[in-house]
């Protein structure tokens, strides 16, 4: 979480952060999902596959 920590400049929702700290702990099931966020990554990273887990978990919350 220091990366995102370092990296991000707005607030970070608390709820994604326990998230992520669990799902970045299951990489593997991760890649199953493609994430629709189109960033430049000079490096692959698990971040895009997390929060976009997260976002679509939030939408389904959100609308029940």
């Amino acid at each position: 979480m220091a990366f995102l920590d370092r990296q991000v400049q707005a607030p970070v929702e608390p709820e994604f952060r326990v998230f992520a700290e669990t799902a970045l702990e299951q990489v593997e099931r991760l890649n199953a999902f493609e994430p629709h966020i189109n960033l430049f990554r000079r490096v692959e990273s698990a971040w895009d596959q997390t929060f976009h887990l997260y976002s679509c978990l939030v939408l389904a919350r959100n609308r029940m």
